[in-house]
């Protein structure tokens, strides 16, 4: 974490140092805020950010205080238990460097494979794996058919492959059997469906010590969906399991609001 070299109206700014995960100790923080004549306001936890990036600012509210105010708010910012890790952090705010990893991609659907519609998840998801610092080492393509699909998985797996993507027929229809392509690939502990909108039927689960995701159609058509509120904490080695998924849907709706209110000023302040 950087923090300003000027302090100016009692105010300090803190910026990444590095790409990463945002974390936020949110019962210290709420503490730190519980003192009254002193704040600190932070994007949301669990937020990937950029190097340089202002991730939260803090100050005096009446521009000066008590040396004592002072010498608490260091107190509660210098003992940080994690909710999460269930042990001592070093800092309220902090971000998490994300691990770069070789993802493979299997595009699944008998009117892609046959060329009847043209495949837009591929770039897609290249650019969601680019943008976080990874790539992808092999992408392969499979028709309705669940052994095709766990075929094509294996080959990725066989290719390096440390992350493993599948896209489409994760719905109901008599032809969406990627999820049992996926078992009879290996995978286990695998958990289908969310509380999040977009991507309810989204699927995670793991061959091995490789996280596969089966990523439902939503992906191709939304900016924000429960894979790019997973994709990231999974980068930070946190795991992906069942407990975890159903405190995450009001995250999700938390960052499309804040998108659609940012792109609301930017329409009003540029107007066509």
């Amino acid at each position: 974490m950087e923090y300003s070299d000027k302090v100016s109206e009692g105010k300090a700014s803190l910026r990444a140092s590095c790409d990463g995960l945002l974390k936020i100790e949110k019962e210290a923080l709420y503490r730190f805020n519980l003192l009254g004549e002193i704040m600190c306001s932070t994007l949301h936890t669990n937020t990937p950010v950029k190097k340089g990036e202002q991730v939260a600012a803090t100050r005096l509210i009446p521009l000066v205080g008590e040396r004592s105010l002072i010498e608490e708010a260091v107190i509660i910012a210098e003992s940080v238990e994690s909710a999460e890790l269930g042990e001592s952090v070093e800092k309220i705010v902090r971000v998490l460097p994300l691990k770069k990893v070789k993802a493979g991609l299997v595009v699944t659907g008998s009117e892609v494979y046959y060329g009847r519609i043209e495949d837009k998840f591929e770039a897609v998801l290249r650019g969601k794996m680019a943008e976080l610092g990874s790539e992808v080492v092999r992408v392969g393509f499979a028709p309705d058919d669940a052994s095709r699909i766990a075929e094509e998985i294996r080959l990725c797996l066989e290719a390096g492959a440390d992350l493993i993507i599948t896209s489409g027929g994760m719905s109901v229809d008599p032809d969406d059997v990627t999820r049992t392509g996926i078992r009879k690939a290996g995978a286990v502990d695998t958990v289908y469906g969310t509380p999040v909108l977009p991507g309810a039927m989204f699927l995670v689960g793991r061959i091995g010590e490789v996280p596969v995701f089966g990523l439902p159609a939503c992906g191709m058509f939304h900016k924000i969906t429960v894979f790019d509120l997973i994709l990231p904490r999974i980068l930070t080695n946190e795991p992906s399991g069942v407990s975890n998924l159903p405190l995450w849907g009001t995250e999700v709706f938390v960052a499309i609001a804040n998108i659609a209110s940012i792109r609301s000023v930017i329409s009003e302040n540029n107007p066509k």
